[in-house]
């Protein structure tokens, strides 16, 4: 157990330090998110658009064309839960290639709950008062997305430790 926490803890550290300076990549990952999140959702809703922000450089906003936006920044794109769960699959003891297909499904299926989030907030500012989106914004959905890494975690260890034969685990 001690190993698990240790290795985990070193993981999150360095993720968590790499997306610090690594900026521009963050940067361009997060415009690409925000534009794969229009083109989806512009196919079901025609006003729903992304224009760039006039606030920051580099980054995009969502909204509604006659109503709310939100500018879409490097906090919003998902990575850092995504390095919540990359240091718990490379923390625990399974053969690498189930680490592999862990890290490659748990980050597409992070992306698709975090489009889902941005979707919901544009229409939430939309609709609601801003004290209610700012709410949902700070406090439901961080902790849904925290919630979500810690089901893909769980359902990944329960099925790929059924197909781990138990005397050929590899750390």
């Amino acid at each position: 157990m001690a190993r698990f926490f240790t290795i985990f803890l070193i993981v999150f550290l360095v993720g968590y330090w790499l997306l610090s300076f690594g900026s521009s990549v963050v940067n361009n990952f997060t415009y690409l998110l925000a534009q794969v999140t229009a083109i989806i959702t512009n196919v079901f809703d025609s006003d729903f658009i992304s224009k760039p922000s006039s606030s920051l450089a580099h980054t995009l906003g969502l909204g509604i064309s006659d109503g709310f936006f939100i500018t879409v920044t490097e906090t919003c794109s998902g990575l850092f839960v995504t390095v919540l769960l990359y240091a718990g699959i490379l923390a625990y003891p399974l053969h690498w290639k189930w680490r592999l297909c862990g890290l490659i499904v748990g980050a597409v299926l992070i992306q698709i709950v975090n489009i889902i989030r941005l979707v919901s907030l544009v229409y939430i500012g939309h609709w609601y008062e801003l004290s209610t989106f700012n709410f949902i914004h700070e406090n439901v959905w961080p902790l849904l997305l925290q919630l979500w890494v810690l089901v893909i975690f769980l359902a990944w260890i329960s099925y790929f430790s059924s197909h781990e034969p138990e005397n050929n685990v590899t750390s």
